[in-house]
């Protein structure tokens, strides 16, 4: 540990690196994990209702990816428990991780009973909800103990310093969290199936079940996720817009801010048109580069909202001391500590009268000697 310590420390742009992908692909994680319940039971439907074995292996396929994702998520939240402990908000995060622990359950009865599941559809579509409903609640969790954490330090750090916490205002500690929590409702339909595109390309020398297979269910999924991410740039784009409208009209819209609104807008928008050429595309297999990168920008979208509600929710004047000039030991219910013994300087004595009656080899100086003489 030491060592990795030393490693990040002599190397910043590692440390960077390593930030940026605990911000990012967790979470992208988490979302994945609880649209894949929703998103395979739609897959295992469609093909029930159109007789079509590609959609039943596809839900198959989906099946063994949420419950992939869902253990390695719950193995790594483990270790980050066990390496990093928050003792203030302990049992927090470990009822994140039993919801986590309970959705990737439900996520390994899916794949496991894939056979059985395929006769009843209805009971994978509510294994689907559940797993997506545990999933989110473990997610929601996390993000919300992530981002009180340092309030919550500041508040125990003043208890035990005997002071009195002031908390900002509930507008200020809640609404770091409004813009993540309303994309991530659309990136549930949006990640899922940029995952399960991915992660068909990967199984495709494991699973063959030949091309015709993958040109049907590569457009389907690209299809899925084109449509949620469309959803997600257009709440975007709105939510662009009023902030443009806004500083029209208080008269501070420039053309740099103009810029810096529609260039995001304009990057956000590649996975989309990604997506649409392979779900328009009769060779999707060759796609692998594109599907690729989509899935990378998409994990990257979610960094600058994970910032957002890691914002440390610490006001600058956060604290203020108790009135305790009043407080005795037996107020406070406690023992006053014993005074240290600290070491006794001999002073000189200082010139009196009964000074001139002494010897000259008291150690009296020659000027106090004259004086009395």
């Amino acid at each position: 540990m030491n060592a990795v310590q030393t490693f990040l420390a002599t190397y910043p742009l590692a440390q960077t690196a390593l930030d940026i992908l605990a911000l990012t692909v967790p979470p992208a994680v988490f979302l994945a994990l609880a649209g894949l319940g929703l998103f395979g039971a739609a897959a295992q439907r469609r093909g029930t209702r159109q007789r079509r074995k590609s959609f039943n292996k596809c839900a198959r396929q989906l099946s063994m990816l949420g419950m992939t994702l869902g253990w390695g998520l719950l193995i790594g939240m483990r270790v980050w428990l066990y390496l990093a402990p928050l003792p203030q908000l302990a049992m927090v995060f470990e009822a994140s991780w039993l919801l986590l622990a309970v959705a990737t359950l439900v996520a390994s009865i899916c794949f496991l009973a894939a056979a059985t599941l395929e006769k009843a559809p209805w009971l994978h579509m509510l294994l689907g909800v559940l797993q997506a409903v545990f999933a989110y609640a473990a997610f929601l969790l996390g993000l919300a103990a992530a981002h009180l954490a340092p309030l919550v330090d500041s508040i125990l750090e003043a208890l035990r310093n005997r002071q009195f916490p002031e908390l900002p205002p509930l507008q200020e500690i809640f609404l770091p969290l409004a813009t993540p929590l309303a994309y991530s409702l659309l990136l549930l339909l949006a990640l899922p199936a940029a995952f399960g595109a991915f992660w068909l390309i990967l199984r495709r020398r494991h699973d063959d079940y030949g091309r015709d297979h993958y040109n049907v269910t590569l457009p389907w999924c690209a299809a899925w996720a084109r449509n949620g991410w469309l959803a997600l740039w257009l709440l975007m784009l709105a939510l662009s817009g009023l902030t443009i409208y806004d500083r029209w009209q208080n008269g501070v819209f420039t053309g740099h801010d103009a810029l810096l609104q529609s260039l995001p807008l304009l990057l956000w928008l590649i996975p989309a048109l990604i997506w649409a050429a392979v779900s328009c595309s009769k060779t999707p297999l060759r796609h692998k580069f594109s599907l690729t990168l989509a899935l990378i920008m998409s994990i990257a979208y979610l960094l600058p909202f994970t910032l957002e509600a890691a914002t440390p929710i610490v006001p600058d004047a956060a604290l203020w001391e108790w009135p305790l000039h009043d407080a005795t030991p037996e107020s406070l219910e406690e023992t006053p500590l014993p005074e240290p013994d600290l070491p006794q300087q001999e002073l000189p004595a200082p010139d009196e009268p009964e000074a001139r009656d002494l010897p000259e080899d008291a150690g009296t100086p020659p000027a106090a000697a004259d004086q009395a003489s």
